[in-house]
């Protein structure tokens, strides 16, 4: 049981960082104005929603997270949580059976929350490979934004004159 409140505890850590992320990135106009960075960031605050019916069983504190790169280490880190709670809430139910009784959830509602977890699986497997896409535009936003930095503009006869 404490393990399971730990790894609860851990998946609403990082629930909570993306709830940052997430706001963060959609008060980025630049962001919102590309439709398929829209979507991702849509889905991805949804998903967070989501996930509450996990993590309000062992709330934490607000965090704040700004780096859109650590999208995928938090995804990947709550995809290995909700199999290791799964796996645990399984246990638990076998171990204990119909007078099992955690955070004032009786065996039904357990049984609900491991197949809403199972979909949650699912979903987080979607926003990851999704991620590969929407860090690509942000790599490509860096990337075309830093290539004028410092330099001027070329004039026509510069480049005929390849000067």
């Amino acid at each position: 049981m404490e393990k399971l409140t730990r790894e609860i505890r851990e998946l609403s850590q990082t629930n909570a960082e993306l709830t940052s992320l997430g706001e963060f990135l959609t008060s980025q106009k630049q962001l919102m104005n590309k439709k398929a960075a829209q979507i991702f960031i849509l889905d991805l605050r949804d998903y967070v929603e989501a996930i509450e019916v996990v993590t309000q069983l062992v709330p934490v504190a607000d965090a704040e997270e700004r780096d859109p790169r650590k999208i995928n280490s938090l995804l990947t880190r709550e995809y290995e949580l909700i199999k290791l709670i799964q796996r645990d809430f399984n246990r638990l139910l076998k171990a204990q059976g119909e007078e099992v009784q955690l955070f004032e959830r009786n065996e039904e509602e357990i049984k609900e929350l491991v197949q809403k977890l199972d979909k949650l699986h699912i979903l987080n497997q979607f926003l990851l490979h999704d991620n590969l896409v929407f860090q690509g535009m942000i790599n490509t936003k860096e990337a075309a934004g830093n290539v004028r930095v410092g330099a001027k503009k070329k004039t026509l006869w510069q480049k005929l004159l390849r000067r």
